[in-house]
């Protein structure tokens, strides 16, 4: 069996029916893989599983937490609408927008404000 040792490149058929990836072997050789076009949601998903569990079982002894600060928010209704409408960082390319349910954002304000008693408490005790 061949090893892959990194992507060449790719031909698409002209109706985009099939493709196919060329890659180098460890040893020089090249390596073609064919396949339907159709194929390619399920290939995806299957990579990205892939990287996970690589990911995984790479992950160093020591946790480390990274993070970046939310810069600004906005919740709002809309008339007609059963939703809570949320936008972080609404001012930056970082824009999430989310639809949230009722009871859901209850939830999330209630997690937020105890979360934020234990760390200004914390940062009292030190």
């Amino acid at each position: 069996m061949s090893e892959i040792f990194g992507l060449r490149n790719h031909n698409v058929t002209v109706d985009g029916s099939s493709l196919s990836l060329t890659f180098d072997g460890r040893w020089g050789e090249q390596i073609t893989v064919s396949m339907p076009a159709d194929h390619l949601d399920a290939l995806m998903a299957s990579l990205g599983r892939v990287k996970q569990e690589v990911s995984i079982r790479q992950r160093p002894q020591k946790l480390v937490f990274s993070f970046r600060g939310l810069q600004s928010w906005s919740a709002s209704n809309v008339p007609g609408q059963e939703y809570v409408f949320v936008i972080l960082d609404g001012s930056t390319a970082l824009a999430a927008p989310y639809a949230v349910p009722p009871k859901m954002a209850e939830e999330l304000a209630s997690a937020l404000l105890s979360a934020a008693d234990v760390a200004r408490k914390q940062r009292r005790d030190n």
